[in-house]
């Protein structure tokens, strides 16, 4: 009688997991996206999201990728227009799980170009300590499987509501776990926005950004690490060498914060960093790099993060505008409408709230 119980209790659990979205494949979630655009979108495990979007791009095969940590996740690929574009960003940390995601792009698939963050608090040793245990996890077989399973039982025992409910608590249509909890989530095109927690106070006051919770993600160091150097090159060459030209971008830091950490002896890299930009290090690996750290005068302006780490989607689209104007990205894009990003971008900063812009 055990086995069956046991075969029960796993089907059980199956069906729940399934039926919020938490243990989708790459495919099924697709199909879900395409029949209902409105989704928001996050497994309880941040490790299972790279899987998720790469089955997206898939299906899409754009011209261009947006890659990296989450200081790019606010950029919308419709901003490319007439290229086609997918943000598979917040998927992936240090520069190795960089390459790392490269070798799992789809058979048959290479993107024309690729922007991908780079911050000066990457090349610490410490930031790859901080993020390894939430390094992508490729593939959807028996032992991400169990994991789902076991999150779908914890989940059930501390918030049952979660398995009935369709929607997270500000009434979106949600699928996964993760999203229906309220956390950060994906949209269709990958763009990442912030948990509602987050949104709820993004663009209010000065006060909002300027708290310590930034401090979790930015890991300080005395210098840039020649590990890190020697990854980041090697992610860069190996675009080069499938053919895909390769595109860096350091995007805005809230002012007063970046202040706080030129002050701060514990983020001494930063200092180091610049050294090496203005001695043509990235010159130096062939890599196109395009610094808006400061970037004025948005990067004064509140309004236009939602934490002070992370811009939104008009400080996001005026970082790519200016980008656009560089007679290297109109020769890798010349149908790519300047004047038109522009447009945008004006149009969407007279809007009261400069946040979030679906």
């Amino acid at each position: 009688m055990m086995v069956p119980a046991f075969l029960v209790l796993i089907g059980g659990l199956e069906w729940l997991g399934w039926s919020t979205g938490e243990t989708y494949t790459p495919r099924a979630l697709a199909r879900a996206l395409d029949q209902n655009p409105n989704f928001v979108w996050m497994p309880l495990r941040i490790q299972a999201a790279a899987a998720l979007k790469l089955g997206m791009v898939d299906e899409e095969r754009p011209d261009i990728l947006l890659m990296g940590h989450s200081r790019i996740q606010e950029v919308k690929p419709a901003i490319f227009r007439p290229y086609s574009a997918y943000n598979l960003a917040a998927v992936m940390w240090p520069f190795n799980t960089y390459t790392d995601l490269l070798f799992h792009l789809p058979d048959g698939y290479r993107p024309k170009i690729i922007f991908f963050t780079v911050d000066f608090f990457m090349f610490g040793s410490k930031y790859d300590e901080h993020f390894r245990a939430i390094a992508p996890v490729y593939g959807h077989g028996l032992s991400e499987n169990i994991y789902h399973l076991h999150d779908v039982l914890a989940s059930l025992s501390l918030a049952p509501d979660l398995f009935w409910r369709r929607t997270d608590k500000s009434g979106r249509p949600a699928l996964g776990i993760g999203a229906l909890e309220g956390r950060p989530v994906f949209v269709k095109d990958g763009t990442g926005l912030g948990s509602l927690k987050m949104m709820s106070v993004a663009g209010t006051s000065p006060d909002a950004l300027m708290n310590d919770g930034w401090k979790d993600g930015v890991t300080g160091g005395d210098k840039m690490g020649a590990s890190e150097m020697a990854d980041l090159k090697a992610f860069v060459d190996l675009g080069r060498k499938m053919g895909i030209v390769m595109v860096a971008v350091q995007m805005p830091i809230y002012g007063p914060v970046l202040r706080s950490m030129e002050r701060d002896p514990q983020y001494a890299i930063l200092k180091d960093f610049q050294s090496h930009e203005a001695n043509g290090y990235f010159a130096s690996i062939g890599l196109p790099f395009f610094d808006y750290l400061k970037f004025l005068p948005f990067s004064e302006d509140y309004h236009y993060f939602i934490d002070p780490l992370h811009p939104g989607q008009p400080l996001s689209a005026a970082v790519i505008a200016a980008m656009a104007s560089d007679p290297r990205i109109h020769s890798a894009l010349p149908r790519l409408d300047i004047e038109e990003l522009h447009r945008q971008f004006d149009e969407q900063r007279s809007w009261s709230q400069h946040i979030l812009l679906n």
